[in-house]
Formats: C-alpha cells, structure tokens, sequence
C-alpha cells in the first residue's frame, strides 16, 4: 500500500511540475507569428494612406500600441475638420503620413519574413522578434532593407504586435517613437 501511495504521490508531482503547459509549440507559434505579420503588412504596409481606409484590428496589436494609433489616427481626424473649417482649408493637417509600418516612408513593393525567433521574457509571458526583408523596387535604385516585428504573447492573450523596430534606413528608430512623436507634436500645437 504504501509503495502505490509514493507511486501515486510521484505521479501527481509529475504532472503537477510540468513547467508550462501552455507554452506554444513552435510550429504553431510560428504560423500564427507568420499570420499577424502579413496580416499587418497586406492591411498596412505599401502606403500610409491605408492606415486611415482600414480599422485597426483589435486582434493585431497590444492595448498600448492600439491606443496610440486610435490616438493618432484621432488626431488626424479632428485637425482635418479644424483644418477644412478655419480661414485657410488648404492648409496641410496633421496626418501618419508615408509608410507607417515599415522604416522607409515611400513603402515596399515586395517583403519576405527572414526568421523568427521565440523565446520566453517571463514566465508563461512570450517575444518574438521576426526579421522582415523588405524591398522598395518602385523607386531607383531598388531600396532593400530589414525591420524586426516584435510581437508578445501572455497568459491570456494571443500572438499581438507590439512593435517594430526599424532599420537605419529611415528617420524614426521603431513605431512607437514615431506615433510618440506624432502626439506629443499635436499636443505641442
């Protein structure tokens, strides 16, 4: 009896002790990962003006970098009505403009994700940083660059993008420096 009793008491501790169940296979993560990528850039990515014809899905992004650009996307709308109500509607408004989501402000004609990478940040709390080639052959000579997409996955959450780091190619280290910028110059006006 007491030999089924330690065998018993092992069992459970076995499986009580699997450090985490949830961790996502890798397979899986990485096509989800693939999913949200070419989700953003098949929404978002050949020209900035595609920012302000397609709602921002609430299943793409983070809370933080979804309200920043429902934030900025508001800014834009209210200084356009300012704008086209004041003694001078032609004036310019403030606007996202150029490529949003990518480090070169004309855009891409082609992208290719290089590699995903996942690693755990935190326990049950995990990154993925996937390197997108992106290449610009409207212009000359053809533009190639690379931006790394963040992405984060918790508890309770699915795969969102948090980020983007862009390549030295642009004006702006990542998104979020740039939507940033973008507000804090509205609030400046």
């Amino acid at each position: 009896m007491k030999a089924l009793f330690y065998s018993f008491f092992a069992f459970l501790t076995f499986v009580s002790c699997n450090p985490d169940k949830r961790k996502p296979e890798a397979a899986n993560a990485k096509a989800e990962i693939s999913r949200k990528v070419n989700q953003l850039y098949t929404l978002y990515g050949k020209a900035g003006k595609d920012i302000y014809s397609h709602p921002v899905p609430g299943d793409l992004f983070t809370s933080e970098l979804n309200r920043m650009l429902d934030q900025s996307l508001e800014i834009s709308k209210i200084d356009t009505e300012r704008v086209k109500k004041s003694l001078h509607p032609e004036d310019k408004p403030l606007l996202l403009e150029g490529s949003v989501f990518t480090g070169l402000y004309e855009g891409f004609t082609a992208y290719h994700i290089q590699s995903i990478d996942v690693s755990e940040s935190i326990p049950s709390v995990y990154t993925a940083k996937v390197k997108v080639e992106i290449e610009n052959s409207a212009v000359s000579p053809k533009v190639q660059w690379t931006d790394t997409v963040l992405l984060t996955d918790g508890p309770d959450t699915e795969w969102k993008i948090d980020n983007i780091n862009f390549d030295s190619i642009g004006s702006t280290s990542d998104l979020k420096t740039e939507l940033r910028n973008f507000i804090d110059a509205a609030k400046a006006n």
